[in-house]
């Protein structure tokens, strides 16, 4: 075995708008229909969190097996963003299908609810905001390259789980406030209560990188979305197949996507050699 180069990681916490954007935006190229030839349906991307907003909504149609990959945005949309506090807003949209926030707040421990009108139709969602859990450290090793595995330090995350709970995480990387698009999920069915070191196994970092690593507490039905979506991914090899299945959503009246309340924690590091 290669001996483990280690690198120091420069960090700090802090609040970064972009997670919000890119996560709502990252799954919009492998939503496929799971028929060669139907009605385009819509398509509902929706995020709030605990960080501060705009929350976002992005909605679209699809189109049928024979124009793959094109979304045309919805306009005109009515799109109210509501708890279980008794606050509400109607988001403003604009042509691009995007529909933002100016006064909602996500809090941990409240139940979201999104319901979208457009076309004489109504399509709702639901998703629960969890206690966000800390991430505690992130720590960089160097692996050189072998195979198809590209050389480079690639990044641990360190946190605790919570015991006598069920969590669901998603963890997101970023590399000079790049996303990586690989979806890295896990829940706590084997590690319940205790310490977690998260290996991002497919992103490799290069010295002088900015590294930010982002911890996403998620309720279940947005888990099983990301999952099911992982496992489509997976068996395609990364390729939008011929005849595919959808990932299961959280949104009634047949529409596509999902709509999720996640509790974030985040940590960002440069990473500097060891003097």
């Amino acid at each position: 075995m290669h001996m483990l180069n280690k690198i120091l990681i420069k960090m700090n916490r802090f609040v970064l708008l972009l997670l919000v954007v890119s996560m709502l935006f990252s799954c919009e190229d492998i939503i496929h229909i799971d028929l060669k030839d139907t009605e385009p349906r819509i398509v509902i991307e929706g995020v709030i969190t605990n960080l501060r907003g705009p929350y976002m909504v992005r909605i679209s149609k699809s189109v049928d097996f024979y124009d793959p990959g094109e979304y045309p945005p919805v306009k005109g949309a009515v799109v109210e963003l509501s708890d279980d506090q008794g606050n509400r807003e109607v988001l403003a949209g604009n042509d691009e299908g995007i529909y933002l926030s100016t006064k909602m707040k996500g809090h941990p421990g409240r139940n979201y609810k999104l319901k979208v009108s457009v076309d004489d139709r109504e399509y709702e969602a639901e998703s629960r905001m969890e206690t966000p859990v800390k991430i505690d450290s992130i720590k960089a090793e160097y692996f050189p390259g072998v195979g198809d595995r590209e050389s480079g330090y690639y990044i641990h995350c360190f946190f605790n789980d919570p015991p006598d709970e069920e969590n669901n995480y998603r963890l997101i990387a970023w590399r000079n406030g790049i996303m990586d698009q690989n979806l890295y999920l896990m829940d706590d069915e084997f590690v319940n209560g205790r310490p977690v070191d998260y290996y991002f196994y497919l992103t490799p970092f290069q010295k002088g990188d900015t590294v930010n690593v982002g911890l996403a507490t998620i309720d279940r039905p947005v888990f099983e979305y990301y999952n099911t979506l992982f496992n489509i991914v997976a068996q395609q090899g990364g390729n939008s197949p011929a005849n595919p299945a959808n990932p299961v959503t959280n949104i009634s009246n047949e529409a596509l996507g999902y709509f999720g309340a996640l509790a974030m924690d985040q940590m960002d590091a440069i990473l500097e050699e060891r003097k």
